[in-house]
């Protein structure tokens, strides 16, 4: 074949349909999901979260350009309607016909002592417990599947490989608590809740409902502090650190901050074990 033109011609003809095919638009709510589904998806998915690192998803509201952008998704991955409740029938009326799954395995979540009489509010961080987030993992693989099985394989092998991670961090979160005497740490917000349950660990936060501690509160805050001989006290971002900065004060105490919205899923949860193994000695 002389012609050069041709030649380049039947090159691209031999070029399977499915290897040019763009990457399928996925939206999720929390960073740390977008670590998960852009691990089990590749180069194959384009993977968007609603909330970027930082932001507070309990007054979160979509952007105009992030609802544009919903229209052209293919997937919605759930992960809470306490997240998602107020703006999820704004998201689906943009696009009918974007496929929306829950990937929350644990339907009923749980309920986080607030560090104030005992009142408590439930905790939608279900991705701090890696047995969770395995479930987590394997729901989006499906979902994947499900949207684009021409590539089932490769994400298959993917979760596989993600799957064995997520076990090798909970093993070693496991080896950096074992053998705590004291097993209660102290948070500016109950988003750890799921990790203590993993652990067998307790939280005790100093807010609730996103409101400081009144003084007698804060008083049986700095009690339990010096009692459990804590020294730590774990904030995130999201949140004010005028009342830790208070509690810090008051039992000679250090603050460290730990974001559970963090893209770096695996260093955000071996940090924490870490900062209580280091706070509970």
């Amino acid at each position: 074949m002389n012609n050069p033109s041709q030649y380049l011609l039947l090159l691209w003809l031999a070029i399977p349909v499915a290897a040019l095919a763009a990457p399928l638009n996925v939206f999720v709510t929390v960073p740390p999901l977008k670590t998960f589904v852009k691990t089990i998806g590749g180069e194959k998915i384009r993977v968007s979260s609603m909330i970027k690192p930082g932001q507070n998803p309990h007054t979160f509201s979509p952007t105009p350009q992030q609802i544009t952008a919903l229209a052209n998704a293919s997937l919605y991955l759930k992960s809470s309607d306490l997240f998602e409740r107020a703006w999820m029938s704004r998201i689906r009326s943009v696009n009918p016909g974007m496929k929306v799954v829950e990937i929350n395995p644990a339907p009923n979540a749980l309920e986080s002592d607030d560090g104030q009489d005992h009142h408590h509010e439930s905790d939608p961080h279900f991705w701090t417990n890696p047995k969770t987030a395995i479930a987590m993992a394997d729901a989006i693989g499906n979902a994947l599947i499900a949207i684009d099985p021409a590539h089932a394989d490769l994400y298959k092998e993917n979760l596989n490989q993600f799957t064995t991670t997520l076990s090798s961090v909970d093993d070693q979160i496991r080896h950096k608590l074992r053998g705590l005497k004291k097993t209660t740490f102290l948070v500016v917000h109950p988003a750890w809740s799921h990790f203590a349950n993993a652990y067998n660990l307790t939280q005790v936060a100093i807010e609730h409902e996103g409101k400081p501690p009144g003084g007698r509160a804060m008083a049986a805050l700095i009690e339990l502090a010096k009692r459990e001989e804590i020294s730590v006290i774990i904030t995130q971002p999201q949140f004010s650190q005028q009342s830790a900065k208070q509690l810090a004060d008051a039992i000679d105490g250090e603050i460290v901050t730990v974001d559970p919205l963090s893209l770096e899923y695996q260093k955000t949860l071996l940090k924490m074990a870490d900062l209580i193994a280091r706070g509970a000695k």
